[in-house]
């Protein structure tokens, strides 16, 4: 597992259309046991694989830039979450792989990096999006 950084004071997610931020907001499967590669290797915007990691970014541009790429924007209205790391609650994890992890396949680490994936657990607290 990744250390924490206490370095990185907000992160970004681009909202699924399943995400509730006034709620806060959850992996696909809290119970699951996916490794972070599986989870990046095969997680996927379109929620067909069941993780207990939250995708985020440390760069809110990487995120459009994807998302427009994708042609994602077309498929419903966009909107970036904006989580501030100092106000998650003290059991919120946050695996930080966008300079690489040691278990990452080259796939999974060339995504990981490009996108400066930071993966969150279990759960990122309401109190801790201060915009979307």
């Amino acid at each position: 597992m990744a250390a924490q950084d206490s370095k990185i004071t907000y992160l970004y997610r681009i909202l699924r259309p399943h995400d509730k931020p006034e709620r806060g907001l959850y992996p696909t499967n809290r119970s699951a046991d996916i490794s972070i590669d599986d989870h990046i290797n095969r997680g996927g915007y379109k929620g067909k694989f069941v993780s207990q990691y939250i995708s985020t970014s440390r760069e809110p541009k990487v995120l459009l830039q994807w998302l427009y790429r994708e042609g994602l924007q077309r498929s419903h209205d966009p909107t970036l979450a904006i989580i501030d790391c100092r106000r998650l609650h003290d059991i919120v994890n946050r695996d930080d792989v966008s300079g690489g992890h040691p278990d990452l396949s080259d796939d999974s680490y060339i995504w990981a990096t490009k996108h400066k994936e930071v993966l969150v657990h279990p759960y990122i607290n309401k109190g801790a999006i201060i915009g979307y």
